[in-house]
């Protein structure tokens, strides 16, 4: 039996003969190549493969004849070094030899470094130094900030991180950039009110408050001051001259001057003019009315609705006036401001007549300026075929010579719910120049108006305002007076055409109604939405505030947004989808999963220090959150950004969402404990009510 195995293993061995006959005297090992036995990059503490030739005992099958022993005791003195260091406790069974190729496989010290390898065999030959490179083992990258700006005045401070090292083995985010300050007050910071009536005892009052988050500096201004009672009146003071001579037109006319101004009321001018019976001797000059001056048929004709979509669910409407042949269209700023940047125009060809949406125009220039006297924008009809259309020649107005008592004719679309879907006229007195506006808790700069008592109402923006003795165009009607649509405005604010004028002109040149102004022009937005691919009858109306020009952001519903900013929402008629209303926009976004909230977590957050941070009270889960008390009125800073999620600046960017009713932090430790917490603490809403939200997309 012996003898048989002997014979079977010469057998074997001599398979190899063909491929490697060494002679014995030439048998120090030689290193071939290195590599990671694990991925392409070799580090400290991980195992590399070492291939060459000749590392195994050479052992004597016959007198001429030798082949490398393979068997596990056939290496006892075989020995690795890494930079001469020898590598200990290496396993008999990780060396290998076949068909003249030999390996090693080895664990390199978690201590190594790029340098060189040998191997030594058998017989305790050294091999040649093969160079190898360790790469040092990470764990984060290394990112560098620069220091925090100065903080601004609505609360908050940035910089700048650079990645100044990148980890081959790790991934670490960047430093957040953003983050909630407390700014030193300044003149600026502090916004008050009107100053109250002078009260019996010769002082009046007004408040005061911070309109950015500030501490210390400059302290609030003067709340009362010493003043002049004069008693309470309830109306102005007109006088009047007698009546004309009645005109061929069967009109008569008078001229009512202001001689006493109540402080305390707005008093509308008296009638200057009225129906009459003409006499044979009236002189056939006499002054004309409206319907001499201008042709009412092309105003009707040249002022159109206009519907502007937001989005494919919501769309702003007003109204504008066509100011030349070629279809340039003139309306209000906040009639445009957040839609897609096209809008339908509707065109009636008689009184009775319901809009028709026939053509589309884009908008091609604003207004840059900020304050109610810069309400005004520019749209042109896509008009390839070269169409021509009816308009008003606007620059025959002159605003600068209405007088008190003078007639204004507003024409327009306002509020349906009111006043139809046909368009409308009305008309009022001419009520003065403007100067400023305070109302609704807002305080506006109007110089560029003039006031007139002829009803205006949401719609009524962007239409046209005529001088009834004249016919011409002197304006714009923009702003109401009333906070509420259900209540009229006493007196109304009607944007001059002088204004108008000055603006237009400023737009490459002056305007000239004979040319086609304005075609060389980009559009003034980019269009996100082509707006033949939007459903018109299926858009939901939003009509922009009449009583600001300031907030002409678009209204999705009746404040519900404002109402539930910040919080999360469950649809209890669904299966509990959960939406977060962000508080920077009144937008809803949807919170499919832990991934989603874990993006919308760092998408809308803020940064915030720790010395801020522990201003805020604090809950461990969601038990306690449901338990505790308000601590809104307490804490003013969590009162300041309740809804909001904030990240720890000076630590690794942990998350807190403020929720909104308890002004209390919770841990948001990832995406999928978020994405928990955020459902635990929604507030159910019916299908009807989300819907009054508009959808937010990242």
């Amino acid at each position: 039996m012996k003898k048989a195995t002997t014979i079977l293993c010469i057998a074997l061995f001599s398979i190899f003969l063909s491929s490697r006959e060494l002679d014995a005297s030439s048998n120090a090992p030689t290193i071939e190549s290195v590599s990671a036995a694990i991925g392409n990059i070799i580090y400290p503490g991980d195992p590399i493969s070492i291939h060459g030739k000749n590392y195994l005992k050479i052992v004597t099958i016959s007198n001429t004849t030798t082949v490398d022993d393979l068997m596990a005791d056939s290496c006892s003195n075989c020995k690795v070094f890494i930079n001469d260091v020898e590598i200990q406790n290496i396993p008999s069974y990780n060396w290998m030899g076949i068909s003249g190729s030999d390996s090693v496989i080895v664990t390199i010290p978690s201590n190594a470094t790029t340098g060189y390898v040998q191997v030594q065999n058998q017989l305790g030959q050294l091999s040649n130094k093969f160079s190898i490179t360790i790469t040092p083992k990470c764990t984060e990258d290394t990112w560098s900030c620069s220091n925090w700006n100065t903080c601004s005045v609505n609360g908050t401070q940035t910089r700048i991180c650079t990645k100044t090292f990148d980890c081959p083995s790790a991934y670490t985010p960047s430093p957040s950039t953003t983050q909630s300050c407390v700014t030193t007050c300044t003149a600026n910071s502090w916004s008050c009110g009107n100053w109250g009536a002078c009260s019996t005892n010769v002082v009046k009052s007004r408040s005061c408050t911070k309109n950015v988050i500030c501490d210390g500096g400059v302290a609030s201004p003067e709340t009362t001051q010493v003043c002049t009672y004069v008693p309470a009146c309830s109306a102005d003071t007109w006088q009047c001259d007698n009546w004309g001579v009645c005109s061929t037109n069967g009109i008569q006319t008078r001229s009512c001057n202001r001689i006493y101004d109540c402080p305390s009321a707005e008093t509308a001018a008296p009638t200057t003019s009225r129906s009459c019976t003409p006499t044979e001797s009236t002189n056939s000059g006499a002054t004309a009315t409206i319907e001499e001056n201008i042709n009412r048929d092309q105003i009707l004709k040249a002022t159109v609705k206009l519907k502007c979509p937001i989005d494919k669910q919501w769309v702003s409407q007003g109204s504008g006036t066509v100011i030349d042949e070629f279809g340039t269209i003139l309306t209000n700023k906040h009639v445009i401001t957040g839609t897609i940047g096209s809008c339908y125009v509707g065109f009636i060809y008689n009184e009775d007549d319901i809009p028709s949406y026939d053509e589309i125009a884009d908008v091609k220039k604003a207004s840059n300026d900020l304050s109610a006297n810069g309400d005004m924008a520019i749209l042109k009809i896509r008009n390839a075929s070269g169409k021509k259309f009816n308009a008003v020649n606007i620059l025959q107005g002159n605003s600068n010579n209405l007088k008190s008592g003078d007639t204004i004719v507003p024409f327009g679309y306002p509020n349906e719910d009111l006043f139809g879907t046909t368009i409308t006229s009305t008309e009022g007195p001419y009520g003065g120049k403007g100067t400023t506006l305070s109302v609704c808790k807002g305080k506006y700069n109007v110089s560029g108006f003039f006031k007139t008592t002829a009803t205006i109402d949401h719609g009524n923006s962007g239409g046209g305002a005529y001088q009834k003795k004249t016919g011409y165009f002197m304006g714009i009607p923009t702003l109401g007076t009333s906070c509420y649509p259900e209540i009229p405005s006493k007196v109304n604010y009607i944007l001059s055409i002088n204004t108008i004028k000055t603006w237009l002109n400023s737009i490459g040149g002056n305007y000239d109604i004979t040319k086609n102004n304005y075609s060389n022009l980009n559009n003034y937005y980019k269009e996100t939405i082509p707006i033949e691919s939007i459903n018109l009858s299926s858009l939901k109306i939003v009509d922009p505030s009449k009583t600001t020009a300031d907030n002409n952001q678009t209204q999705a519903s009746d404040n519900t947004a404002t109402k539930l900013n910040g919080k999360i929402l469950l649809q209890v008629e669904e299966h509990g989808e959960a939406w977060y209303v962000n508080p920077k926009d009144n937008k809803k976004y949807y919170m499919k999963d832990g991934a989603a909230a874990y993006t919308l977590m760092r998408y809308f957050s803020l940064g915030i220090t720790n010395q801020n941070l522990d201003k805020i009270p604090k809950v461990v889960d969601t038990t306690e959150m449901k338990n505790s008390t308000s601590a809104c009125s307490k804490y003013a800073l969590a009162n300041q950004l309740k809804g909001k999620i904030l990240l720890q600046a000076e630590d690794h960017g942990e998350a807190w969402y403020i929720e909104p009713t308890k002004c209390r932090a919770i841990y948001l430790k990832d995406g999928a404990v978020a994405y928990e917490i955020m459902r635990f603490l929604g507030l159910g809403i019916t299908n009807n009510d989300l819907s009054k939200i508009m959808e937010g997309t990242l």
